[in-house]
């Protein structure tokens, strides 16, 4: 017998536990092992010293790898949970008493699907979401296979939608039972404070911290009617980049568009980097405005700071959903949050005189609200795909108005994940303007590699890592790849190495021992590492593999590196270590495209040297129309003149809804009906044109 403990507290050992252990020693069953994923002390310590009291029973931590937790197929759990698991756990979540009633009051705005993405929202740190308790389920089931156990108990701290977790649980052999959760005084107080108080205090914190600039550094509230031309917003996350083309930008659709400087809002949240003077006023001269969204993302008084100081009395009245005291609560919450987040957006959008949103951030139900937010001042919400994305799953859906993707292959993947949007617009990579102009720069970077003897360049992609190997692929699984590369490198005075980390600032820090090979590897003239950029590299990867032979890209669920490589006319081979066998990807050919470990990659990679004729090496054009059917460099130009459209109807006075319908029809007529589709998911559907009813 095992007994599974996801937090082992004195509480916790006492009242639930213990008892559990006696009961099925009275039954004459034997009284196995106990082991705990996290504990406190006291806890470790009253279950060690049970075992002094109950022969036979021994108690231990529970030692475990994300990446060698499997199910019977092979296939990673941290894979199979998004992409398989979650969507039937989420249905059955959302198919209990307290939901439905929930639901059938939501209305037609987007408040259902806020709470649904808030269902599935990813971590693996937060105790609380249910990712993290489907993943310790997973991690027991693989236990259990590893001691070859076939009875099982898992005590899980009492959590919302508990009913569907159980049912997870027997699913996988185990039988699930609820403790009460551990108190964690620091957050507390987060939990028991009503979101309206928390968006107070968060506003009154910008508001004090910003004064060191002078309260004129504020967003004004405008008068009702805010005259002047409508703007469209997009948010900062990292890439600035406006006078480096060839880079990554948050700004690329405007560079590749006819909208004026003038008609853009650029949004700052981010705390990691703060815009400072310089790039303040190189926004200016461009005619672009930006509004700090909290007092950390900005480091000069000429940008304003937006505050939203809600009132203590809520216009939008919570109306307390009946049922399990739990369920009861966590719905709750999600209204008022979703109504926090709304009425936020929408004084921005107010005072902005925003009318157009778009952005890429689809992991969360932030997005649901801020839609419902522009819906209410008339305008248009719009998100772009930013990464290749062939695998479908709640994680990734999202309920928009207009959705730009690089494929209509990728409206299918967005019906799979059961994501709702009104129009699904197919406008190509986004990235491909770029090739061109990385083309020089390329060559330098190969003439430099070949001017210290390297005759075979390859270039490397990562996907970045964390330090605790039990919530992530770990430090030392990405090192590995480094490490077998710089090897190679070192052995072989004519081979040539290329790097573009995702995150290269810290890099050397993930790499652990592993940085002082690269340094070996750096100083011989024949490595090159892409270091630009202050969150993420600004380089993108088409740059490091022009200038190589052969790329890798050394992840597949998320494989956009790999096809910005492909696109740019480099053979690119992708290296599945984490398992993912089922995916799409192995339609490019397992042996020639795809590998499952670096000694099979290596091996295809030496005959390939040696001039041995390997079938459909590296190569992807069997699969480019599927995600690319236009390959033409304009796809960030088609994104940036279908968002023009969108805004100047709006300016011109004309609704939403015709807008968008006008917008549609010009594009279809000019790139294709299959490129404009309607996609129903989850969410009820609103305001549904109809001449757009079909699915992809």
């Amino acid at each position: 017998m095992l007994y599974f403990v996801e937090f082992l507290t004195l509480r916790v050992w006492l009242f639930s536990v213990l008892p559990e252990i006696l009961r099925n020693r009275r039954s004459k069953r034997p009284l196995g092992a106990c082991q705990f994923i996290d504990a406190t002390r006291p806890g470790i310590f009253a279950a060690s010293a049970c075992t002094f009291l109950l022969p036979g029973l021994s108690v231990s931590r529970l030692s475990f790898r994300l990446i060698d937790v499997r199910d019977e197929a092979g296939l990673l759990s941290r894979l199979t949970i998004p992409y398989l698991d979650l969507q039937e756990v989420q249905n059955d979540a959302a198919s209990e008493p307290e939901f439905c009633s929930f639901a059938e009051s939501a209305g037609i705005d987007r408040l259902r699907s806020y709470a649904l993405k808030s269902l599935v929202t990813a971590s693996l740190t937060d105790r609380q979401t249910l990712w993290r308790v489907m993943f310790v389920i997973r991690v027991c089931a693989w236990s259990m296979r590893k001691q070859k156990s076939s009875d099982a108990v898992v005590f899980l701290e009492s959590r919302a939608w508990f009913s569907s977790i159980r049912r997870y649980a027997q699913k996988n052999g185990i039988r699930a039972i609820s403790v009460t959760p551990s108190l964690n005084w620091r957050k507390l107080p987060f939990r028991l404070m009503p979101p309206r108080c928390m968006w107070m205090l968060r506003a009154l914190r910008d508001r004090v911290f910003h004064l060191r600039f002078g309260v004129a550094g504020l967003s004004q509230p405008k008068a009702d009617g805010n005259p002047g031309q409508a703007k469209l917003a997009t948010d900062y996350w990292g890439y600035f980049n406006l006078k480096k083309p060839e880079c990554y930008s948050d700004l690329f659709f405007w560079q590749k568009s006819q909208l004026p400087g003038r008609s853009i809002l650029l949004t700052l949240s981010l705390p990691a980097d703060p815009i400072d003077e310089q790039r303040a006023s190189e926004l200016s001269v461009l005619g672009i405005r930006a509004v700090a969204l909290n007092s950390q993302s900005s480091a000069t008084p000429t940008i304003p700071l937006f505050t939203y100081l809600p009132s203590l009395t809520s216009s939008h009245i919570v109306t307390r959903t009946p049922g399990r005291p739990r369920e009861r609560k966590w719905i709750d919450r999600q209204k008022a949050e979703y109504w926090m987040v709304r009425d936020y957006w929408t004084e921005l959008f107010r005072r902005e005189n925003v009318r157009v949103f778009t952005s890429w951030y689809r992991y969360d139900g932030t997005h649901c609200a801020i839609g419902d937010a522009i819906r209410s001042v008339g305008g248009i919400m719009t998100i772009y795909q930013r990464a290749c994305q062939p695998d479908a799953g709640p994680e990734v859906a999202i309920d928009t108005d207009v959705a730009f993707a690089y494929a209509p292959f990728d409206a299918e993947v967005e019906r799979r994940s059961q994501s709702t949007i009104r129009y699904h617009v197919s406008v190509g990579y986004f990235g491909d303007h770029r090739f061109p102009l990385l083309r020089k720069p390329a060559a330098e970077v190969r003439s430099r590699l070949a001017s210290h003897g390297a005759r075979f360049v390859i270039a490397f992609f990562d996907e970045n890592s964390n330090p605790d190997a039990r919530w992530n692929t770990g430090q030392r699984f990405q090192a590995e790849n480094y490490e077998f590369l710089l090897e190679k490198l070192l052995a072989d005075p004519t081979l040539g190495l290329v790097f573009k980390p995702k995150m290269p600032s810290t890099l050397r820090r993930r790499l652990g021992p592993v940085s002082l090979l690269l340094e070996k590897a750096l100083s011989t003239g024949r490595c090159f590492l892409y270091e630009e950029g202050t969150v993420q590299g600004s380089h993108p990867p088409a740059g490091a593999a022009m200038a190589a032979d052969i790329a890798i890209h050394g992840h597949l669920c998320a494989a956009t590196a790999g096809l910005e490589a492909a696109l740019a006319g480099t053979p690119t081979l992708l290296l599945d270590r984490e398992g993912w066998q089922i995916s799409d990807m192995y339609q490019l050919g397992e042996g020639s495209v795809v590998f499952q470990s670096w000694p099979q990659l290596w091996s295809a990679v030496n005959e390939h040297r040696n001039h041995a004729s390997i079938p459909g090496f590296g190569d992807w054009s069997p699969m480019l129309d599927t995600f690319d059917p236009f390959r033409d460099g304009r796809g960030a130009e088609r994104l940036g003149t279908y968002l023009s459209w969108l805004l100047d109807g709006l300016n011109n006075g004309r609704d939403r809804d015709s807008v968008m319908a006008e917008a549609a029809e010009r594009y279809s007529a000019r790139w294709g009906a299959d490129k404009v589709v309607e996609i129903g998911g989850f969410a009820k559907m609103y305001d549904r044109p109809k001449e757009m009813t079909s699915e992809p």
